[in-house]
């Protein structure tokens, strides 16, 4: 979140990097650790193998799912 968790810089050049330095200078001291460490946390590795393995799961009891129907009606 663009100056509450960090500061974002539209290109990826010299000068938009510049900018973004500069920004932070003037917000240091206004970020919250705490906000910034939940926004982290939901890029975590833990989370991203958690709901990973969920959408995995889901997407394979549909295929079975489905599965299923198809011998039904071959039959």
């Amino acid at each position: 979140m663009d100056g509450q968790t960090g500061l974002f810089f539209e290109h990826q050049d010299e000068k938009s990097l510049r900018l973004a330095l500069e920004r932070f200078i003037e917000y240091e001291g206004r970020f919250n650790r705490a906000s910034i460490r939940q926004q982290a946390e939901a890029f975590s590795v833990d989370r991203f193998l958690r709901e990973f393995g969920l959408a995995v799961q889901k997407f394979y009891e549909e295929f079975q799912a489905r599965q299923g129907i198809l011998r039904h009606c071959s039959r």
